[in-house]
């Protein structure tokens, strides 16, 4: 049985291609850490600690946790910190530190017996492979903009869009309005207001919701 050899913690900062704007603002840089776990068999497991305040504490938070629990991590079998991690429900660590740690015990216990990391979480489910589309997201600030970035990435093939709201109701109506004859009628659109609109705002743009099948 496999343990682990030892932790190193790797941090990253990515220019993004195109600013990502929400109702919380805007920024063209993510930064985070990755944690790699080496194994006794020389397998690496990797966990992406990517945190995005104000959803979650600051990256120099998560980093001080991140680090004391990485010290701890030699000599675990990971497939038994992995189920202990996942069983508990508070394991004192920020939410994007605790993710980072899953990941790369949970990559590590499921590399040893060769079997995906879906059947170690569920090895009675009867559940085969699932196909699942993954989401393009939609997040410029100017309308036509965001259109663009629509369109381009239904001509990429994507079939499903996430759309960033909450970034001023008129700009979020008119959106709506054209988003639906850009992408036509068999794309899946998907909203996220990140909590900007209120009771009232959200029951106003409900029939711009409607109108573009969301």
């Amino acid at each position: 049985m496999s343990r682990v050899a030892s932790a190193r913690l790797v941090p990253y900062r990515l220019r993004l291609r195109a600013a990502h704007s929400d109702a919380r603002g805007s920024f063209a840089v993510r930064e985070g850490v990755l944690l790699q776990l080496t194994d006794t068999g020389g397998r690496v497991g990797l966990g992406d600690c990517a945190p995005l305040p104000p959803f979650t504490p600051p990256l120099d938070a998560c980093c001080r946790a991140l680090a004391a629990e990485a010290g701890r991590l030699p000599g675990t079998d990971p497939a038994a910190g992995f189920c202990e991690l996942m069983a508990a429900p508070d394991a004192g660590l920020p939410a994007p530190a605790r993710a980072a740690v899953e990941m790369a015990l949970g990559w590590l216990a499921a590399q040893e017996p060769g079997i995906p990391l879906g059947r170690l979480l569920a090895p009675d489910s009867q559940v085969g492979p699932v196909r699942l589309a993954v989401n393009a997201l939609v997040d410029a600030a100017d309308v036509a903009a965001a259109l663009a970035q629509a369109g381009r990435f239904a001509a990429e093939g994507y079939t499903v869009f996430k759309v960033k709201v909450g970034l001023g109701a008129d700009r979020d109506a008119a959106l709506l309005r054209e988003l639906r004859d850009r992408l036509g009628p068999g794309a899946v659109v998907r909203v996220d207001a990140n909590g900007a609109w209120s009771p009232a705002e959200f029951a106003a743009m409900a029939p711009h919701l409607h109108a573009a099948g969301v």
